[in-house]
């Protein structure tokens, strides 16, 4: 999965898949994947997982509270970019 995100970028991805290499990164000696497949079939969405407060977080088997703290570390960085971008949309209007 980290060859392919850095060889393409996030497009030929699947929500499971980005979610499965960020759960690897806080959890790098387990599988993933079936975490990543009963966030999403649990939550719905890759948004919702990652609006998801981190004690629902970890109601899903596996799901710890370092992985739930790297899910909402990448809530907090996707929110600041969109603000980011959209402060910069409006200072060149």
């Amino acid at each position: 999965l980290r060859d392919r995100l850095l060889d393409g970028g996030s497009d030929p991805f699947a929500d499971y898949e980005l979610l499965e290499f960020l759960l690897f990164v806080a959890a790098a000696r387990i599988d993933t994947k079936p975490m990543a497949k009963a966030l999403i079939a649990h939550f719905g969405s890759l948004n919702a997982v990652l609006s998801a407060d981190a004690e629902a977080l970890q109601q899903i088997k596996g799901v710890g509270r370092s992985s739930a703290a790297a899910l909402k570390a990448v809530a907090v960085a996707a929110g600041r970019m969109a603000r980011a971008t959209l402060e910069e949309r409006i200072e060149y209007r």
